[in-house]
Parts: structure tokens; sequence; C-alpha cells
């Protein structure tokens, strides 16, 4: 599961294929390893955002904030989509939760 947040955070040496297209190959083989898993609505989410289907992306970013509402990246990912919606005060929100479920050393 942490192949998601690698790939989602930074693009990887020698790979050359789009970024998102990691997310899609990474979401596909969670499907099979990890079907209730949070990490695999994140990377829906993810998935859906790049295809535009943005109530798609919004669901499977809060059925994996209810999965595991620890999970970090679900509220990151979500508050990224929630600024590029207008919604800057519910991103603040969800940064403010992933900042407290990954606290910084």
């Amino acid at each position: 599961m942490g192949l998601l947040e690698l790939v989602t955070r930074a693009g990887v040496p020698g790979v050359t294929f789009l970024p998102e297209e990691n997310e899609r190959a990474i979401t596909k083989k969670l499907e099979k390893l990890a079907p209730k898993s949070a990490a695999l609505h994140c990377g829906k989410a993810i998935v859906a955002y790049f295809d535009w289907d943005f109530p798609e992306a919004k669901r499977h970013a809060l059925r994996s904030i209810r999965i595991d509402p620890d999970y970090e990246l679900a509220h990151t990912a979500y508050a990224f989509m929630l600024i590029s919606w207008g919604r800057s005060v519910e991103a603040r929100r969800q940064l403010e939760m992933a900042r407290t479920a990954n606290p910084w050393p």
C-alpha cells in the first residue's frame, strides 16, 4: 500500500509513463490484494479525479477516510481535490486531519 503513496507524492525515477498511470496500475493491484482497504479507495479517488469524474473522486475519498480515519494520504488527496474545487476552508480541515494522522517528527 505504500507504493501508492510513493508514486502519488513524487515521480519514480526511470518510469516513463505518466504518473497517473502508476496510480491506475497500483489501484488495479489493490483491488486484488486489499479490496476493502482505505488505500484502494484512495487510489480510486485519485484515478477518478484524473478522469474528471469528480463525484466518484469525492465518493471514494470519503469512503477511504471512513475506512481509516488516520490514513494521511486520503486526507491529503481529498484536500487537494477540495482546493481545486474552490473549497479551501474544507481543504484546510482535511490538511489538519492529515497532519494529526501523520505528525511530522
